[in-house]
């Protein structure tokens, strides 16, 4: 009796062990890894409000009122290509004469932004209205506006390629569309985010943005337009 019940009591033993070990190498053999996939999405649509002028010594950060431009907050421009801002420039008041005059603005600047997938652009700009004397409507004879040493700018995060542009223009009466600065990548890729053409100088005698006066004109203060354009370029 005991010795049955001994070996009945090890041959359940033994097939536990044998169903513990089974179990156990079934886990430690598995070779295949058990996988799932997830996803990530997002989306982004183009701009279609105004961006507010950056502060153009660092784009990172808004724009400060300029002292020789107050007021002046921007263009109020919208959609997914925008220029944003443009510099009003003041050449100061002097005696009647001949001569070169350079504007008191210490950093004068125009600002684009494009929010677009691809796309090129061209920002260019044009003497609509050449100066005039305010009272008489007298021309300034011969008055031509140079912009020099533009620098072009963008906050640090944005790795797109820069806009290209040209050293110096000049801005004179019937001057139509003077190039300012553009993309032309194959790809449609430069240019993207805001970007800032800045002529920095010395605050009251900025010798980048100056106005040359050949003829001597008469007394009174003269006032120019001046037209900036940015249009859409195609991707060729």
């Amino acid at each position: 009796m005991k010795k049955t019940i001994y070996m009945a009591a090890s041959m359940t033993a033994l097939m536990a062990m044998a169903t513990t070990s089974s179990v156990l190498a079934d886990d430690t053999d598995a070779s295949t890894p058990s996988v799932a996939t997830s996803h990530g999405k997002i989306a982004f649509t183009p701009k279609d409000t105004p961006t507010n002028p950056v502060d153009p010594m660092d784009p990172s950060q808004p724009g400060k009122e300029d002292p020789t431009d107050p007021g002046n907050g921007g263009t109020g421009n919208n959609g997914p290509l925008s220029l944003d801002y443009v510099s009003n420039i003041d050449f100061g008041s002097h005696e009647v004469n001949t001569g070169v005059f350079n504007a008191l603005n210490e950093t004068p600047y125009v600002q684009v932004t494009d929010s677009r997938e691809v796309g090129n652009w061209a920002l260019t700009a044009s003497m609509t209205k050449a100066f005039t004397n305010e009272k008489t409507q007298a021309p300034l004879s011969g008055a031509v506006m140079t912009w020099s040493n533009g620098e072009v700018i963008s906050n640090n995060g944005n790795t797109s390629a820069k806009p290209v542009l040209g050293s110096q223009f000049e801005l004179k009466n019937g001057s139509q569309d003077v190039k300012v600065m553009n993309t032309n990548d194959t790809k449609g890729f430069a240019g993207k985010g805001t970007w800032v053409d800045r002529f920095r100088g010395t605050q009251g005698n900025n010798e980048n943005v100056t106005l040359s006066v050949p003829s001597v004109p008469n007394a009174g203060t003269y006032s120019a337009e001046i037209t900036w354009s940015l249009a859409d370029v195609p991707v060729v």
